[in-house]
C-alpha cells in the first residue's frame, strides 16, 4: 500500500529535477542546531552594525512561531561559479564571485518562480514560501541538516565534490516532508588554510567569524571607515573570496578558471580614477541590478581608497589630491588624506 507522504514527496522531488535543480534535501521546520553558537556570537558584538541580526534572535529560536503553518524546509544549493556568471563581472576590481551577474537577490527567486508555481498547481491548498539569504532563519545550519555540506573553519558550507561557491535557496511549506540524506561529516581535518590566510585575521577560532574585522563587512555592510590599520588590508574592492581561493576544497571547483585577481592594472587605474571622479546619481545607475548596488555611493568612493591605498598605487596620487579639494563627507577626506600620505 502507498504511503501519501511518500507520494507528495516523490512529486516535489520530480518537480525539482524537472527545473533544473538537482542539488536539495528536506527538513523540518525547526530551531537551527547552531543557534546556541549564533547566540554566543551575537553576545561577542562579532556582528558589528548589523544590529538586525540581533533582533532576528526570537524568530530563529522558534521559527514555528513566526512562519504560521509551515511544517518543512526544502533545502537548494545553488552553483555560482560557472561560465556564464563568470562572464558576467560588473568591475575590473577584485569582487567576491557571488557579486558577477544580476544580483542573486533577484535571479534566484526569479529562477524558483516555475517551480513554485509547478508546487501550487499541485498542492493548490498548501503554502510555499521561497527565500535566499534574505530571512531570518539559519539557512547554512539547514543546508547541512538537509545534507547539502559541511560548515567549514571559514564557517561555509562545504562540498567536497563542489566545494563552497554555492548559493543557499530555501523553500518553505506547509507539506510534512521526511528529512532522509545523512549529514555530511566534517572533512576540513586539521587544515587551518582559511584561517592563516585571512589578512585581517577575521577568524578568532575555527567556524567563528568576527565580521568586524571581514573585508565583506567593511566593503559591504558598514556604513563607516574601517579603523586603522585593517583600512590598509582591503585587497578586494568589494566583498572578499580569500578564505575560499585557498580551500583545499576549491581547488578542483576553481581550476577551470582564470584567477578574477589577473586583471590589467591599467583598466583597474582607469575605473578607480572614474570612480573618485563619478557623481553619486553615475554610480548608482552603473551598479542597478547587481549586487555592488548594495554600497551606497560613498562605499564606493571609500572601496575605491581602501583599494588605491591598499596597493600602493602611485599612478592615482593626483586624483587623490583632486579628490581632497571636493566636497566630501569628513570620515572620505580624512581616509583621503592618509592614502595621499601613504602614496608620496
Amino acid at each position: 500500500m502507498n504511503n501519501p507522504e511518500n507520494n507528495v514527496q516523490h512529486k516535489i522531488e520530480n518537480i525539482l529535477n524537472e527545473n533544473g535543480f538537482s542539488d536539495f534535501g528536506f527538513i523540518p521546520l525547526k530551531q537551527g542546531q547552531s543557534f546556541n553558537h549564533y547566540q554566543k556570537w551575537i553576545q561577542s558584538n562579532y556582528q558589528g552594525e548589523m544590529n538586525y541580526l540581533e533582533k532576528h534572535l526570537p524568530i530563529k529560536e522558534n521559527p514555528q512561531s513566526f512562519y504560521k503553518n509551515i511544517q518543512s524546509v526544502i533545502v537548494l544549493a545553488i552553483d555560482y561559479l560557472t561560465p556564464e556568471l563568470e562572464k558576467l563581472r560588473p568591475t575590473t576590481l577584485p569582487i567576491a564571485r557571488y557579486a558577477h551577474g544580476t544580483d542573486y537577490h533577484q535571479w534566484i527567486p526569479e529562477s524558483l518562480k516555475p517551480t513554485i508555481e509547478k508546487f501550487q498547481q499541485n498542492f493548490p491548498e498548501e503554502e510555499f514560501l521561497c527565500f535566499t539569504d534574505s530571512k531570518p532563519i539559519l539557512e547554512r545550519d539547514y543546508a547541512h541538516q538537509a545534507g547539502l555540506g559541511w560548515i567549514g573553519k571559514n564557517t561555509l558550507l562545504i562540498h567536497e565534490k563542489k566545494g563552497s561557491y554555492r548559493f543557499i535557496a530555501e523553500i518553505l511549506t506547509s507539506l510534512k516532508l521526511l528529512s532522509y540524506q545523512p549529514l555530511i561529516p566534517d572533512r576540513c581535518g586539521t587544515c587551518q588554510k582559511c584561517l592563516e590566510a585571512c589578512p585581517t585575521q577575521a577568524f578568532p577560532a575555527p567556524k567563528v567569524l568576527d565580521a568586524t574585522k571581514c573585508i565583506s563587512y567593511w566593503t559591504i555592510e558598514s556604513k563607516t571607515i574601517a579603523p586603522s590599520p585593517l583600512d590598509e588590508k582591503m585587497s578586494f574592492y568589494f566583498g572578499c573570496d580569500i578564505c575560499q581561493e585557498v580551500c583545499p576544497w576549491n581547488s578542483k571547483p576553481l581550476k577551470p578558471y582564470v584567477d578574477h585577481l589577473l586583471v590589467q592594472q591599467e583598466a583597474q587605474i582607469e575605473e578607480l580614477r572614474w570612480t573618485l571622479k563619478a557623481s553619486n546619481k553615475t554610480l548608482q545607475k552603473k551598479f542597478q541590478g547587481t549586487a555592488l548596488s548594495r554600497t551606497s555611493a560613498f562605499g564606493h568612493k571609500r572601496n575605491a581608497l581602501y583599494f588605491i591605498l591598499n596597493k600602493g598605487l602611485q599612478a592615482l596620487t593626483k586624483d587623490v589630491e583632486d579628490f581632497l579639494k571636493e566636497n566630501q563627507p569628513k570620515e572620505l577626506l580624512e581616509l583621503a588624506q592618509k592614502t595621499l600620505n601613504a602614496l608620496k
